[in-house]
């Protein structure tokens, strides 16, 4: 388990792509949580292959949280 933030001040430099590339060498699959109300994120995991999954609301926070899958071969499982 794990996190993935870029600052701000940091993003569209391919930090982001360079994490995520990293975080799916050598694994068939990867998850991947974020909320709905985090555009940025949402368009970006897109834009990077992933599909969403599902959405639940978290019951701590009270919002909405959205389920990303990444596989190798494309295939959702």
């Amino acid at each position: 388990m794990g996190a993935l933030y870029v600052v701000s001040e940091a993003r569209s430099a391919g930090i982001g792509k360079g994490l995520l590339d990293k975080a799916k060498e050598n694994r068939d699959w990867i998850t991947v949580w974020a909320y709905e109300k985090n555009s940025d994120a949402l368009r970006f995991y897109k834009r990077e292959g992933l599909v969403e999954i599902c959405r639940e609301i978290e019951t701590d926070s009270n919002l909405m949280n959205v389920e990303h899958r990444w596989t190798k071969d494309k295939l959702i499982f």
